[in-house]
């Protein structure tokens, strides 16, 4: 069983503060492949933590990004919709927040520098879209229950591409899913959807207990969409 060092980091972006968390396999004999981790919309917490414990045990080098400054954790749903289209609503600062803690991510010497990839689970799934489709830095982009982008600002995307997504996920109907893969097949982007039926928003989420709201924790789904995860991003080094 790998040993896993975890510890959080404080670093600056426009001089501001972020808490972020890293861990990563220590007996290593060659660098690490990476994974950032973009939280959902309350800002980062113990889920995101976990899943970057969980990816160092799989051998990533992980770093679970802050958004929010200082390690902000709403307090309240209305709070985390007022801090989440914040940055939507301001893209450039969106992008340039994660651009930022690529850097940092980069200035570990066991990271692979060829294989950074980032998953993002729900408005983390939309931020690594959106990153994927506007700069050519991530080896893969995988969002788990996140919303879609409308546009891409490249005119050639290098980023392999995997969607995990519930059919009944009420915040993403209207065909906005078709349109979409519409777009990604009009730039030639390599990508992949797992669909699952009869499974809604936040999936992978237990504390997502809200079936009236068409989010509901699927432990199925999240398995099996954990296990795309690895070998999509194995079948892309091949």
């Amino acid at each position: 069983m790998r040993q896993i060092k975890t510890f959080s980091i404080s670093y600056e972006i426009e001089k501001k503060n972020h808490i972020g968390f890293i861990a990563y396999p220590t007996h290593i004999t060659k660098p690490l492949p990476a994974i950032i981790v973009i939280h959902a919309f309350g800002g980062i917490s113990n889920f995101e933590r976990d899943k970057v414990i969980e990816l160092a045990k799989e051998g990533f080098f992980s770093f679970a990004l802050d958004l929010y400054e200082n390690g902000k954790n709403a307090k309240s749903e209305e709070e985390a919709y007022k801090l989440m289209n914040n940055l939507l609503n301001n893209k450039n600062v969106l992008l340039n927040k994660i651009n930022q803690s690529i850097e940092v991510l980069k200035e570990y010497r066991q990271v692979n520098l060829n294989q950074i990839n980032a998953l993002g689970f729900c408005f983390g799934g939309r931020c690594v879209l959106e990153y994927a489709l506007s700069k050519n830095t991530l080896k893969n982009a995988i969002s788990f229950h996140g919303e879609f982008p409308e546009n891409i600002s490249l005119d050639r995307v290098s980023t392999n591409v995997l969607v995990a997504h519930g059919y009944n996920d009420p915040l993403t109907q209207d065909n906005k899913l078709n349109s979409f893969l519409e777009l990604l097949n009009m730039y030639n982007v390599n990508w992949e959807l797992q669909l699952f039926g009869n499974t809604g928003h936040a999936f992978t989420n237990p504390k997502a207990q809200f079936p009236e709201k068409g989010m509901l924790y699927n432990p199925l789904a999240t398995e099996r969409a954990w296990t795309s995860m690895l070998d999509f991003i194995k079948k892309q080094d091949e």
